[in-house]
C-alpha cells in the first residue's frame, strides 16, 4: 500500500513548497499596489468626465436656439380706424376680438466675446485642480506605506538577531549541562540560562504580534495577499539624495494660479457685447399687417447686439480680487518652500548623524563577539557564572541590534528626505 503511493510523494511535496512560497515585497511595489488601490484615485476619471460634460453643455451655446410659442386671447377692444364714414375706395374689415398666433423664434449666437472659450478654460484648470489634490493625498499615503514597511523590515531583522542570541544560549546550556554531569557547576546555573531563552520567546512573540499588525496594514492599503511572514525586500539605499524641491505641491499651486489667470480674464470678456442673428416665422390672425384681419403666416430677420453695460460697475473691483487671491497664492507657496527647506535641511542632518553613527558599528560588533567567544570558554572552564555570560551575550545581542537600528534609520532619514523632496 505504500509502495502504491510512494510517487504521490514529490508531488506533495511540491505542492506544499508552492503553497508556501511567497514572492518577496519591494518598498516600490507597495507604493505603487497603494496608489492603484486608492479609492480618490476614481476621482480623476470623475473630474475628467465631468469636464467632458460641462464642455459639452458649454457649446450648445452656438448651437441654434429654437422656441416655439402659441398663443390665443380675446381683448375687449380692438385697433379700429378714426374715420366715422367709409372713405371712397378704401374698405377695412375690423379687426376681431379674438386673436391667435403660434410663432417659432430663432436665435444663433455669432460671437460672444470670447466668454464660451473662457468657460471650457476654466473646466480644464477646475479638472487638473482636482486632478492634483488626489495626488497629494497619494503623496501622503506613500509617507504612509513608507513607515509600515520599514518599521516592519525593521521588526524582521530584530527577530533574525533574536535566532543569533537563542543560539548563543543554547551554546551556553550544552555548555552548562555538561559541567552539571560533570558535577562542576550549580543547578541554578543552568536555571539562569533556561530562563533567559525563555524571556527570548516572549521577545519573539512581542515582536510577531507587531509584524502581523504592521503587514495587515500594509496588505489593507495595497490590497496585495500579504501574510506575517510576506519577505521584504531592503530599499537600495542611493549614494546621493535630490537637492531640488519637486512636491506635487508646488504643482498644485502652480496650476491654481492658473485658475485664477482664466477668472482674470473673466471682468474683461463679461464686459464686451455679444452678437447674434435672430429670425421669427409665424402664423396668426392678425399678421404683421394689421389692416388684414384674416389668418396669414410672417417672418421676420435680423441682428440683435447685446451689451451689458453694468458690468463695467464692477469689472475693476473683480480684477482687483482675483490679483488679490492670486498674492494670497503666492505667499502660500513661500511659506511652503520655506517650511519644506527646512524640513530638509533637518533631514539632511539626521542623513549625516547616522552615517557617522553606522560608521563604527562593524567594529563595535566584532569586539563584542570576541568578548561574547571568550566569555563562553570562561564559562566553560567555571572562571564565570551563567550570569556573566548572559550579560555579554546581551551586550553582543545589543550591539548587532544597534547596527540594524542605525542602519534602518539612516536608510528611513533618506528615504524621508526624497519622500519631502519630492521622489
Amino acid at each position: 500500500m505504500i509502495m502504491k503511493f510512494s510517487y504521490l510523494i514529490p508531488i506533495v511535496l511540491c505542492w506544499l513548497a508552492e503553497a508556501t512560497a511567497q514572492n518577496p515585497l519591494t518598498l516600490e511595489e507597495a507604493q505603487q499596489a497603494a496608489e492603484q488601490h486608492f479609492p480618490l484615485l476614481h476621482k480623476k476619471l470623475l473630474a475628467a468626465q465631468t469636464e467632458e460634460v460641462q464642455n459639452a453643455a458649454i457649446s450648445t451655446a452656438y448651437l441654434p436656439q429654437l422656441n416655439l410659442v402659441g398663443q390665443a386671447t380675446y381683448q375687449s377692444a380692438v385697433t379700429t380706424m378714426p374715420y366715422k364714414t367709409p372713405l371712397p375706395g378704401f374698405d377695412v374689415e375690423p379687426l376681431s376680438k379674438d386673436q391667435y398666433k403660434a410663432v417659432l423664434d430663432f436665435s444663433q449666437l455669432i460671437y460672444d466675446g470670447g466668454n464660451t472659450r473662457l468657460r471650457k478654460d476654466l473646466q480644464m484648470w477646475n479638472r487638473k485642480v482636482e486632478e492634483l489634490q488626489v495626488d497629494v493625498q497619494i503623496h501622503a499615503l506613500k509617507e504612509r506605506i513608507n513607515q509600515l514597511y520599514l518599521t516592519a523590515l525593521m521588526i524582521n531583522a530584530q527577530m533574525s538577531q533574536l535566532d543569533l542570541v537563542d543560539n548563543d544560549l543554547k551554546t551556553g546550556i550544552a555548555k552548562v549541562e555538561a559541567q552539571l554531569r560533570g558535577g562542576t557547576a550549580y543547578r541554578s546555573a543552568l536555571s539562569v540560562l533556561q530562563a533567559e531563552l525563555l524571556k527570548n520567546a516572549q521577545r519573539r512573540i512581542e515582536l510577531e504580534g507587531n509584524r502581523q499588525g504592521l503587514m495587515e496594514g500594509l496588505a489593507t492599503l495595497t490590497n496585495l495577499p500579504l501574510k506575517a511572514t510576506t519577505p521584504l525586500l531592503w530599499p537600495a539605499q542611493p549614494d546621493k539624495v535630490a537637492t531640488n524641491i519637486t512636491r506635487i505641491e508646488l504643482d498644485l499651486l502652480n496650476v491654481q494660479d492658473s485658475l485664477l489667470q482664466a477668472q482674470q480674464q473673466m471682468p474683461t470678456l463679461k464686459s464686451r457685447p455679444s452678437v447674434s442673428a435672430f429670425g421669427q416665422a409665424g402664423y396668426g390672425r392678425p399678421g404683421y399687417d394689421f389692416l388684414k384681419n384674416e389668418f396669414t403666416p410672417y417672418g421676420m430677420v435680423g441682428l440683435r447686439l447685446r451689451w451689458d453695460i453694468s458690468s463695467l460697475y464692477t469689472k475693476k473691483k473683480d480684477e482687483e480680487q482675483v490679483a488679490i487671491n492670486r498674492k494670497q497664492l503666492e505667499v502660500q507657496r513661500d511659506n511652503f518652500l520655506l517650511q519644506t527647506r527646512s524640513q530638509l535641511a533637518q533631514q539632511a542632518a539626521e542623513i549625516e548623524k547616522w552615517r557617522r553613527i553606522s560608521h563604527t558599528d562593524d567594529a563595535i560588533i566584532a569586539l563584542r563577539i570576541q568578548v561574547k567567544e571568550a566569555a563562553l570558554s570562561q564559562l566553560e572552564n567555571g572562571v564565570i557564572t551563567s550570569s556573566e555570560y548572559i550579560r555579554e551575550v546581551d551586550a553582543a545581542e545589543q550591539a548587532r541590534q544597534q547596527a540594524i537600528v542605525h542602519k534602518l534609520r539612516l536608510l528611513q532619514a533618506i528615504i524621508t528626505y526624497e519622500t519631502k523632496a519630492g521622489k
